[in-house]
């Protein structure tokens, strides 16, 4: 899970749509777009070698491809707010 927390930590800021808002809005989103590539992408690229390369598809196959959950928003939230 601690992978999964850095994961999300790193693709908060660089990322246009979510840097400039705070901890709770872009938790909403990410969790958001997660939610999107687990019943859209994932099912395709689940057993691929590699990530996809772009973000944030990118960080969610790796935190699938782990094993480890996506978390709520709020969990994400916090996440976010811990690294702040």
């Amino acid at each position: 899970l601690r992978d999964r927390d850095r994961h999300l930590a790193r693709l908060w800021k660089p990322s246009p749509d979510w840097r400039d808002l705070d901890p709770a809005a872009a938790a909403r989103l990410m969790t958001l777009s997660a939610r999107r590539y687990e019943t859209t992408r994932w099912p395709r690229e689940r057993d691929a070698l590699s990530a996809p390369s772009a973000e944030p598809a990118a960080t969610w196959w790796r935190i699938m491809r782990s094993g480890a959950p996506i978390p709520s928003a709020d969990r994400v939230a916090q996440i976010l707010r811990e690294i702040r």
